[in-house]
């Protein structure tokens, strides 16, 4: 099949890697697959890197009619039989293309979908974004609801990854990567730390060694935006919060520490939290969204309440003084990743959704 990925964003985060991702997929599995959007975004230049035909869109909004009238130029000139959207904006200008090739869109938020429904069909990522879909007005007939992949990589030694990344033998690491914005969350982390840190200063003043004194928190991910400033300044006087910057090699170090934790306000599935499962390594994360599609409360992982930051130091510390759970839940972690949530499933599934649309 003849199949184009359209999307519109100059960042980066989990929806651009599963973009990528997808695409190696399909054409792995022999189908010709090309990109539409700004030539000049972060994934148009990862995907060129893996030699893929990009086209250039600006899409300048929603409403850009030149735009809209070059990509379907686009499509009816390379015969192009699925075009499928990502995202609100990618979603709107594929669903424009219907009635000269089959859309499809894939809806990556909890967010109101506002003008999604131009596509032939939808996939949504979790059965959170599914409701969010139907509660607009589309049908359940309409969407497939499967989860996104993550690719398993090698990974590093883990005592050359501490020497490299400068942690200490016996300091317990906690990890979390993510875009430095309000719903991520890295603020509330850093509050679970504060507290932390007051609970081990407290236990030293009454005589006893505390193992919380030796736990470290790494945040990996560009701090370049407003929420990143403050978060920084936040940390200014925290010893036991570490800023790694903007990391291409996430699963790689992933072996280095001992615990993935997520204090998202927001968040559809968490792509961050299969690639902790891959590696083996439980999660502890807030209960929003798709999260617990992905993790299962007290087998591979705990799951606290939204802005819980009692819960959340509670479950880190329960975790700092017990390795046998550590394993067992790492174990159920990574078992879960190999039956749900391998690249090969996300590829076989969404080929399943192009091939019904062309009977």
């Amino acid at each position: 099949m003849k199949i184009l990925h359209v999307f519109h964003d100059h960042g980066y985060g989990g929806i651009q890697q599963h973009i990528v991702l997808l695409m190696k997929g399909l054409r792995e599995h022999g189908h010709d697959v090309s990109f539409a959007g700004p030539k000049d975004s972060w994934i148009a230049e990862r995907l060129l890197e893996e030699k893929f035909e990009i086209f250039h869109l600006p899409m300048h909004g929603l409403f850009d009619i030149r735009s809209h009238l070059r990509l379907w130029q686009w499509v009816k000139k390379n015969g192009i039989q699925i075009v499928h959207g990502h995202g609100v904006r990618g979603a709107y200008y594929a669903g424009k293309c219907s009635d000269i090739a089959r859309t499809v869109c894939t809806a990556h938020s909890t967010k109101p979908p506002n003008r999604m429904g131009g596509c032939q069909k939808m996939i949504a990522i979790t059965d959170a974004v599914k409701r969010v879909l139907t509660d607009a007005g589309n049908p359940e007939t309409k969407i497939s609801v499967f989860p996104h992949g993550v690719p398993d990589v090698p990974r590093g030694d883990r005592r050359a990854l501490r020497q490299e990344l400068g942690i200490a033998p016996e300091t317990f690491a906690l990890f979390n990567a993510g875009r430095f914005v309000r719903d991520k969350g890295q603020d509330i982390l850093l509050s679970a730390m504060r507290l932390l840190k007051e609970r081990a200063c407290d236990e030293i003043d009454g005589g006893r060694a505390s193992p919380r004194a030796e736990c470290h928190l790494y945040l990996a991910g560009d701090t370049a935006t407003e929420f990143g400033k403050e978060v920084t300044q936040q940390a200014m006087d925290m010893d036991n919060v570490h800023f790694l910057g903007y990391r291409d090699d996430v699963q790689r170090i992933l072996p280095a520490f001992d615990v993935y934790v997520s204090a998202s306000r927001r968040e559809a599935f968490g792509l961050s939290l299969v690639e902790a499962f891959a590696a083996s390594m439980p999660v502890i994360a807030t209960n929003v969204g798709g999260v617990a599609e992905v993790v299962t409360d007290n087998k591979t992982g705990f799951l606290v309440p939204n802005e819980d930051i009692v819960a959340l130091a509670d479950d880190i510390e329960m975790l700092i003084g017990d390795g046998s759970a550590r394993a067992t839940l790492g174990h159920y972690a990574r078992q879960r990743y190999e039956e749900l949530f391998t690249v090969e499933a996300m590829v076989k599934k969404t080929e399943q959704v192009y091939t019904a649309m062309q009977k």
